[in-house]
């Protein structure tokens, strides 16, 4: 076994780790930052600094001897070498040496696992960790290996429920919120009128057991004939309460979908939960509860999540429905202040059984149900979406046929991902009200998030972690179809194109997604996607985002996707042109400029051998 310890520093301080263009050392084996910036190699589009001040100085230079031990600088990627630092930052971290041949002792190893299960890490990542364990004894620093890293990690992790939700398809989500959010609006008058037929036909049906006759026979002789004032004919009643059922379904699925609250939070929620504060002349839609996940001195803590204006009617239509339902639990639970405080939520049991339980254990079921009565499948389009979006569970959707299965943290983590992706603004493209709501959002779960902290409002934390992880999945799966992207234009697309082939493995993937994701987890690398293409500075405003910034912006790419994206947008300039171009003097500078901006789109398609043909029109 290779000692761990830095016996002879002298020996091995002057290692030179990277050089200048000319040769001239640029940093050192125990420096503080290794500088890779003048190798193109390393440095994909970020400063090519390695930094090593922020950790422990009881580990650092064992940390970044170990480094130079196991990875091949001169040939190895910057990203690799970060994922290098940071798992073995946190083995040692987690065992409180730097020696990691203590590894090998039982009763330290057994302190490093209960860490690990304590921290509740991914299993992704803890795999990451046991794989390095074994790259550590492949050199002999350890004796420890794990024959399946994966399969360890498996065991190991108490972190699976972000793997197991489910990111729905936009298409399917669409649908299933035009049905439920139509659902709400369409009675969201009627919900106390919804309650009172519930609770006459409740009463009918007590009199009618009362009195011996056979409750089978109930509906037929007295049910269907009750007088309400639901004035659509779907409107049913019956004693399983289905209707209700239906419609409460529907106000969960439009809070979870537009909130991404917790199901344990959402189960304590009424209209009362709803509140509107004011924050830079916008009004912000925000829902309050207290949190399960955890108490200060007994108290509960509490939460918010910043929602849509739709959500209030939801809340609203699912308490007044409920009503016949809370006035006997109430009756029920008199004297028990526990379960009377949970009767005032809108989602409790509108079936009136003899449940122990104020609040429905589950509405997966629902869920489902609730999508099959809507007949809401998918077609090849989502299929593709659902691969990409959950690559664990690719070819479990099927077309013609609904998700798998369907939760609350389903479409919790499905809020994350369409916040990321700004997609929350297409979801309410059937309703009113969405303009801004989309950008309030993102502000919300920002880091240090001045909204938040203005209105003194605690933000969800593990909801937040969850939008986080998606933005980086969304930057890394950007980043990797660009580098590997067979064209790409713009100034900063040409560069990649230029370092792609230079290197010996030409026409071969450029980089790996996983290289990439540990460049973006250690912020050296951005992207913002904006209408045109992609920009790599990650201040970017969007401001110079236009069909002439392809040849200005040093930061700039252009896809082949974008570039089809933009040839139609010419056709539609070419046609606004020839309308425009009367002989008319005034409009001489927008018929100037629209022609340079069709010009500009014709060099972007020819970069991307587009097929086009030429526009030759001139200002009359």
């Amino acid at each position: 076994m290779k000692a761990n310890k830095l016996d002879n520093l002298s020996d091995i301080s002057n290692i030179v780790v990277s050089s200048d263009a000319q040769g001239k050392p640029l940093s050192y084996l125990f420096s503080h930052e290794w500088d890779f910036s003048y190798d193109k190699k390393m440095n994909i589009n970020a400063d090519g600094v390695v930094r090593f001040t922020y950790i422990d100085v009881n580990y650092r230079k064992q940390v970044q001897f170990l480094i130079s031990e196991i990875v091949d600088i001169k040939t190895s990627s910057l990203a690799f070498i970060v994922r290098a630092r940071t798992l073995l930052v946190k083995i040692m971290e987690t065992i409180g040496s730097s020696d990691v041949s203590l590894l090998d002792r039982f009763d330290a190893y057994n302190v490093f696992i209960n860490r690990i299960k304590e921290e509740k890490l991914s299993v992704s990542y803890v795999k990451n960790i046991f794989t390095f364990i074994n790259s550590l004894n492949d050199l002999g620093y350890c004796a420890r290996f794990y024959e399946s890293p994966k399969k360890e990690a498996d065991k190991i992790s108490t972190n699976k429920d972000v793997n197991q939700a489910i990111a729905i398809p936009e298409r399917l989500m669409v649908n299933i919120l035009n049905v439920a959010v139509d659902m709400v609006e369409k009675y969201s008058d009627y919900g106390s009128k919804i309650s009172s037929a519930y609770d006459m036909y409740f009463d009918e049906l007590d009199r009618y057991k009362k009195s011996g006759k056979d409750t089978k026979h109930f509906k037929r002789d007295v049910g269907y004939k009750i007088k309400h004032e639901v004035p659509y004919s779907d409107f049913t009643l019956d004693g399983k309460s289905y209707f209700a059922k239906d419609i409460q379904t529907a106000c969960m699925i439009v809070c979870s979908a537009f909130s991404g609250v917790r199901v344990s939070e959402g189960f304590s929620l009424n209209h009362l939960s709803y509140k509107e504060k004011e924050y830079n002349n916008f009004v912000i839609p925000i829902i309050e509860g207290e949190s399960s996940k955890g108490r200060t001195n007994g108290i509960p803590i509490k939460e918010s999540w910043v929602c849509h204006p739709v959500v209030y009617k939801a809340l609203k239509l699912a308490y007044e429905i409920t009503g016949y339902s809370r006035k006997r639990l109430r009756h029920k639970f008199r004297g028990n202040p526990h379960r009377l405080k949970q009767v005032e939520s809108a989602f409790i049991l509108v079936s009136l059984n003899e449940s122990k339980n104020v609040s429905p254990i589950s509405f997966n079921e629902q869920f489902i149900k609730f999508m099959n009565d809507h007949e809401i499948y998918a077609n090849e389009e989502d299929i593709f979406e659902f691969d990409t979006l959950n690559p664990e569970r690719k070819g479990e959707l099927k077309s013609g046929k609904f998700l798998p299965k369907l939760s609350h943290h389903d479409f919790r983590r499905t809020f994350a991902v369409f916040v990321v992706r700004n997609r929350l603004g297409n979801l309410m493209c059937i309703k009113q009200q969405f303009k801004h709501t989309n950008i309030i959002m993102s502000a919300w779960y920002a880091n240090n998030s001045d909204m938040a902290r203005e209105l003194d409002m605690s933000v969800d934390s593990e909801l937040k972690e969850m939008i986080d992880e998606a933005n980086i999945s969304v930057t890394t799966d950007m980043l990797f179809d660009i580098y590997n992207s067979e064209t790409l234009s713009g100034l900063r697309g040409n560069e990649i194109i230029k370092e792609r082939e230079s290197l010996p493995y030409k026409g071969k993937i450029y980089v790996s997604r996983e290289d990439i994701e540990e460049r973006v987890r250690a912020n050296q690398i951005s992207v913002v996607e904006h209408p045109t293409g992609y920009c790599f500075n990650p201040k970017c405003d969007r401001i110079c985002s236009s069909d002439r910034s392809t040849k200005t912006c040093s930061h700039e790419v252009v896809t082949r996707d974008k570039a089809l994206k933009r040839a139609n947008f010419r056709i539609r300039l070419i046609d606004r042109f020839n309308a425009l171009n009367n002989g008319q003097f005034q409009m001489g500078n927008i018929l100037t400029d629209i022609l340079l901006k069709i010009k500009s789109i014709e060099l972007v398609l020819s970069d991307h051998n587009i097929d086009f043909e030429s526009f030759h029109g001139k200002v009359s």
